[in-house]
């Protein structure tokens, strides 16, 4: 799955959490916290336009200010160093994000008093946004459905403490699939790798970046994961939708950030950024959480009051 805290580390086989780097250490090998060493995450932003998003580029100051990062906050470490998923705002005191993410928080591998989730910041290491807090289990929920065993169902709400000003981005509808053709351009956008890492390798970046992956058919998805053989990677069609190329794809750090679309009066959501097999291979698309689907759609609507 893609989650992201700066390194990203392989789990059950091929199949990647796309969360950050502490993230997966404290889930892979059951640590309560990250060593230094894990993770590579220099203080200024590179001045290069390789994404987290693979293959994407920069994104300007405020551009998406319906998008949060779900932070571990420890002492010593910076807001970048913190990240390991992100989340988009979907009303004024709720954010959406991958029921992977939220577990991690249910479970303690990121203890509740830690987290903190910072809303409309394009740049990690910076004052942009608010800060907002969990005021405890209950503010988290995980869609009933959602087992881990593989990723469907992979949602989950958020309350914050406090609302927010900022603008939610819209849902999609249930049942739609108006965004939904094959080799449709739909945009992807968040703080993860900027490469597939290696076994603890790989930092998340400091500056938000999007890129534009193709929907990629739900049969083409379906064959290529299930050539894996892993019971993990299974993809649903009904719950599930792909999108990505080469080269152009989400990562760790990524995980419960948003596929989404430009529509008049804003932007719609799509899908949540779930899982995939590596980042930007050939032939493996990223795999999302479908909003669409009227379970899933269903459940956000109601746990969050987003209309």
């Amino acid at each position: 799955m893609r989650q992201t805290t700066g390194t990203g580390v392989a789990a059950a086989g091929n199949r990647y959490f796309r969360l950050g780097a502490c993230a997966v250490v404290a889930l892979v090998l059951a640590v309560g916290s990250c060593l230094a060493a894990a993770v590579s995450a220099p203080a200024a932003e590179e001045p290069t336009l390789e994404g987290q998003v693979v293959g994407g580029g920069l994104v300007a100051n405020g551009k998406y200010r319906f998008m949060a990062s779900l932070q571990n906050e420890r002492a010593g470490t910076s807001p970048r160093e913190d990240h390991f998923c992100g989340a988009t705002l979907v009303s004024r005191q709720h954010v959406m994000t991958a029921a992977h993410c939220a577990r991690a928080i249910k479970n303690g591998t990121f203890p509740l008093r830690q987290v903190r989730v910072t809303v409309g910041r394009t740049v990690l290491n910076s004052r942009q946004g608010v800060i907002r807090r969990v005021t405890g289990p209950r503010a988290i929920r995980i869609h009933p459905r959602y087992t881990g065993r593989n990723a469907a169902f992979d949602v989950a709400v958020i309350r914050l403490n406090k609302p927010v000003k900022a603008k939610p981005i819209q849902l999609d509808r249930s049942g739609s699939n108006a965004f939904k053709s094959p080799g449709r351009r739909v945009l992807v956008a968040g703080w993860g790798l900027r490469q597939e890492p290696g076994v603890f390798g790989g930092s998340t970046v400091d500056r938000m970046r999007e890129a534009r992956p193709p929907i990629v058919s739900d049969r083409k998805c379906r064959r290529s994961y299930a050539s894996l053989g892993e019971p993990s990677l299974r993809v649903f069609p009904r719950l599930m939708v792909c999108a990505g190329r080469e080269k152009v794809d989400t990562c760790q750090g990524d995980s419960g950030g948003p596929l989404f679309v430009p529509v008049r009066g804003g932007y719609r959501q799509i899908g949540v950024t779930s899982f995939g097999n590596g980042c930007g291979r050939a032939g493996y698309p990223g795999v999302y959480t479908e909003l669409s689907a009227p379970s899933i759609n269903k459940f956000v609507r109601q746990a969050s009051g987003a209309s």
